[in-house]
């Protein structure tokens, strides 16, 4: 549920009178579920650069602040961050993290992260694989 609470939260961030799009798909596999959740927006470096502190960040950079960092664009404590615990929450479970963003994209596979860069493509694409048992 939080993939998809951050769309209308996040995603036109930033972009007055922008109304924001995404979508969400979910494929049910004989040992695993995958879900991937997409929005057309700003994406995460334009989300945190709405925070002076994080202007210059690169997507890779940002990316990386996000899902490993917790990082939010608010300043107030317990403000965001939930991107960071849906990958510790998908590690714990022995799940696979892929997020895309800008020109970065962040792999999560067992307890190995990589960040790297990619195409552009704007907004933020998450796909999020996990043992289908967890929901038996």
């Amino acid at each position: 549920m939080e993939l998809l609470q951050n769309i209308p939260h996040h995603a036109s961030a930033g972009r007055e009178g922008v109304e924001p799009v995404g979508f969400a798909a979910l494929e049910e596999k004989e040992d695993h579920l995958h879900l991937a959740v997409v929005d057309g927006a700003v994406g995460l470096r334009g989300n945190l650069a709405l925070n002076p502190r994080f202007r210059r960040v690169r997507a890779q950079e940002a990316l990386e602040l996000v899902l490993v960092e917790g990082v939010s664009r608010f300043d107030e404590p317990g403000r965001g961050g939930s991107l960071r615990r849906i990958r510790e929450v998908t590690l714990r479970q022995g799940g696979k993290l892929y997020v895309r963003s800008g020109e970065g994209a962040f792999l999560q596979e067992d307890v190995e992260w990589q960040v790297g860069a990619v195409p552009f493509l704007p907004g933020v694409q998450v796909s999020l694989r996990l043992p289908k048992k967890l929901f038996l």
